[in-house]
């Protein structure tokens, strides 16, 4: 019984979390907090996330500037840009 109400409780908890991620608002405000933290620490010159267009974004849809570059934790896709991979990863 014991077991079964462990298993119970983390299925329970992985479906929060899942239900959670599938919520794109949840998510914007996730990339909008990314956003501020890049800028606050100066970092925006060499590292973006997207901008989130709010106002067509919903629960179910989330509606965001496309970035032409690299993943900034692919260090051979960075060493294509710089000599220096460490310093932007």
């Amino acid at each position: 019984d014991f077991e079964r109400t462990s298993l119970s409780a983390v299925a329970g908890d992985v479906k929060s979390s899942m239900l959670e991620e599938l919520d794109f608002e949840k998510e914007a405000e996730n990339i909008e907090e990314f956003r501020e933290f890049l800028r606050d620490q100066g970092l925006r010159d060499s590292v973006t996330a997207p901008r989130v267009y709010r106002d067509q974004t919903t629960k179910k849809v989330l509606t965001m500037e496309r970035l032409r570059g690299v993943s900034m934790v692919d260090a051979e896709s960075i060493r294509t840009i710089t000599n220096d991979p460490e310093s932007l990863i």
